[in-house]
């Protein structure tokens, strides 16, 4: 069936307009799942991404053949708790990593949101000091103060885990401090 309509859509000249519409689904969904699986339905949520994992990889790939940056920086950071909690790092890191590799041009909170969820990942998959990269080049020029103290946060925790306990008190009082 699949096979099918894609040929119909492909024929009619529709693929592109389908495609577009079905990220936008799917960034929508991870959207909601970003809150949901911190939620009392956190197991609903997991279970509803475990079913929808073919259609986020079509998704992301999409927008990552498209270059269409934002989707994908959206959709990548909205994912990664569910690729902290299902055990997906790697998935999650590489993924993030192609979309904030083209963001350079992008300066705005869904930029920052996925460096902040490439730090997050980076510090869990213990690449500490990839961490701390990402996190320094989060949010000061944006100017989000609740995204800055997370950032800050972020690094102080990366800090101590390298052992660096003067850095990551320093990190922790300008987290407490914004």
């Amino acid at each position: 069936m699949r096979t099918f309509a894609e040929a119909r859509l492909t024929k009619q000249d529709e693929m592109a307009a389908v495609r577009r519409r079905h990220a936008a689904h799917f960034t929508e969904i991870a959207q909601d799942s970003e809150t949901g699986l911190v939620g009392p339905d956190a197991d609903g949520w997991i279970g509803r991404l475990e079913a929808a994992v073919a259609d986020l990889e079509v998704a992301l790939r999409w927008a990552q053949q498209h270059a269409e940056i934002g989707i994908g920086l959206e959709l990548s950071a909205d994912l990664w708790r569910w690729w902290l909690f299902s055990g997906r790092l790697a998935f999650g890191r590489d993924w993030l990593a192609t979309f904030v590799a083209g963001a350079d041009q992008w300066r705005d909170e869904r930029t920052g949101r996925a460096f902040c969820a490439a730090a997050a990942l980076a510090a869990e998959n213990g690449d500490n000091a990839e961490a701390v990269r990402l996190a320094l080049r989060i949010f000061e020029p944006l100017g989000l103060q609740e995204r800055m103290a997370f950032a800050a946060t972020m690094i102080g925790s990366a800090q101590l885990n390298l052992g660096d306990r003067a850095a990551a008190r320093r990190s922790f009082q300008i987290a407490m401090d914004l």
